[in-house]
């Protein structure tokens, strides 16, 4: 386990004698450094030092012990930092160095890229803006799963990487991914990182708001699935992660979901697949990208709810823009949920989007 001191409440000194947590709002005043470290400032700051930056227990007591802290000062020193300790198995950036992949086109999966790269994550199968391009308009037009950018399926001339990229030391399959749709998200483009069991965040820009989630997690077994799932199955057959004893959802749920508010959602689907929504504009993309990085941050630090629940930004861009968590839930009708050897609907199985008819046939009129 790593202790860090939490970087929300910042360190400042009241005064030579008094450590306060929190500038805007004060959450620890800790007036007992120099009864601890008997005056010593060498060992204060030290221990100050590695706890900013993260360090495991028995590291910390080596370096008191290394430096004459005694045991007892330790642990009342670590007493009084309780209410501002982080205790968890995470890096103190969860996003440095994690290979993130981020399909989408337009500026708004720029914008996702080019952050993600400032906070320290290597940009998988991406040239030097950071966003694999989706052929078509604002989110691609997605043809059959493998031509898909994604973890098995080779670049094509409908979805194709920005640049080519260097694979020196690139994995075969990046650790996240973030799917970057606007108005809605083709279940195909998902479908390639459900076959690779990466973890994708749907990102979905639209008129006036922007939906960040949920993190459809593969691989991991469904309610009384006896197993994990066979390397060799479908990628229909890679069900999202159980969260709390009930699954998350996939990107079809959400579009079962829509068909289900509105028989007319696919047709009209399909028609905005290859727009660009209004909120994904300069302020809008700039506003909905720290969101996208919050939540994988706390995805990769092993936060699980973000497999079930999403972020609506409302108005984004303006400054009276709203922020609410919606829950997300899957579909009973969507394939994703059936355990292995249970026969499937062939049409629940097929995208959800499909085109309508060029023209209407005329019945047969008997006689």
């Amino acid at each position: 386990m790593v202790l860090r001191l939490d970087p929300d409440h910042p360190m400042v000194w009241r005064t030579p004698a008094l450590l306060q947590f929190g500038i805007e709002r004060p959450v620890a005043v800790v007036p007992s450094f120099s009864r601890a470290f008997g005056g010593l400032e060498a060992p204060r700051e030290l221990m100050l030092d590695v706890l900013a930056r993260g360090v495991t227990r028995p590291v910390l007591e080596l370096l008191a012990e290394e430096n004459g802290l005694p045991s007892a000062a330790l642990d009342e020193l670590l007493g009084e930092l309780a209410g501002v300790l982080l205790e968890s198995r995470s890096p103190a950036v969860p996003l440095e160095g994690r290979w993130i992949a981020v399909d989408g086109a337009g500026a708004a999966a720029e914008e996702i890229a080019l952050l993600l790269r400032r906070l320290g994550a290597r940009l998988w199968g991406a040239g030097e803006s950071g966003a694999r391009r989706s052929g078509g308009g604002g989110s691609g037009s997605a043809g059959a799963p493998g031509d898909v950018p994604g973890v098995t399926a080779a670049p094509t001339a409908g979805h194709e990487p920005v640049a080519a990229a260097s694979t020196r030391g690139r994995p075969a399959a990046p650790e996240l991914a973030v799917l970057v749709s606007h108005y809605a998200t083709d279940p195909r483009r998902a479908a390639v990182w459900l076959r690779g069991d990466v973890p994708h965040l749907l990102v979905e820009f639209g008129e006036h708001s922007v939906r960040v989630g949920p993190v459809v997690a593969p691989g991991i077994d469904t309610p009384g699935d006896a197993g994990p799932r066979d390397d060799a199955g479908s990628a229909d057959d890679a069900p999202p992660a159980v969260v709390d004893g009930e699954p998350g959802p996939c990107a079809r749920c959400i579009e079962h979901t829509r068909s289900d508010a509105d028989s007319a959602w696919p047709a009209i689907a399909l028609q905005a697949l290859r727009r660009t929504a209004p909120s994904a504009d300069a302020l809008g993309a700039a506003t909905a990208a720290p969101v996208v990085a919050r939540v994988l941050a706390e995805f990769g630090a092993g936060e699980s709810s973000w497999r079930t629940h999403a972020v609506r930004l409302l108005r984004p861009g303006r400054a009276g823009h709203t922020v609410s968590v919606e829950r997300i839930r899957p579909h009973p009708s969507c394939g994703c949920r059936s355990l292995p050897g249970i026969e499937r609907a062939g049409d629940l199985r097929c995208a959800v989007i499909r085109p309508p008819p060029r023209r209407a046939r005329a019945a047969a009129v008997p006689g």
